[in-house]
């Protein structure tokens, strides 16, 4: 208690760092997406040349390793708690950060007619183009429906190295071609 005192902690803070812990593979993704984005907002600088991209790629790469592998009420406790704690004035907060990178990921890809921009497919399909590029595991876990197939198919449709149709997704320095392997726990 008093060295909570110390630390200046609210009751609802301890409680919630109790809570939590940290791998040091987590960590270690996070600087892995940290370094990749790092590397495509110094060459494409979607953002305007005044934003700050480090503040914006550590906020994003927290939403790829820690955000998207929560249910939607803790989500909404860790992004209330990011926004809260990381926001200065003038500066993109958590939330915006990484909703504005989901939307210029899926506008930058080729969808076929009929496809809504759901929020599933964007977080999936980002997840899936960013754990790719970075050669980071990943698995999708969802209800039927909830873009896991779809997500990865648009991903294989569109990071073909120099022959993809979308302009950025040739840049092969930042977007690899992607051949991908089918297994489907077969002995064949």
């Amino acid at each position: 208690s008093t060295q909570l005192r110390e630390l200046k902690m609210k009751p609802e803070d301890v409680e919630v760092s109790s809570k939590s812990c940290v791998s040091q593979r987590d960590i270690q993704r996070v600087f892995t997406f940290y370094q990749w984005l790092m590397s495509v907002y110094k060459k494409l600088k979607q953002h305007g040349e005044r934003a700050d991209y480090s503040r914006r790629a550590v906020m994003v790469s927290l939403g790829i390793v820690y955000y998207m592998r929560l249910n939607s009420e803790c989500r909404e406790d860790y992004r209330k708690v990011l926004d809260n704690r990381t926001h200065l004035p003038g500066e993109v907060n958590f939330w915006k950060a990484f909703r504005e990178e989901l939307d210029w990921f899926c506008s930058c890809i080729e969808l076929p007619p009929g496809i809504a921009k759901t929020q599933a497919l964007k977080e999936n399909l980002f997840a899936t183009i960013v754990c790719t590029v970075t050669h980071t595991p990943l698995i999708i876990v969802g209800a039927p429906g909830s873009s896991k197939t779809l997500s990865f198919n648009l991903a294989i449709a569109n990071l073909k190295g120099p022959e993809s149709k979308m302009q950025l997704f040739r840049k092969v320095d930042i977007f690899k071609s992607l051949d991908p392997h089918f297994y489907q726990c077969s002995r064949r």
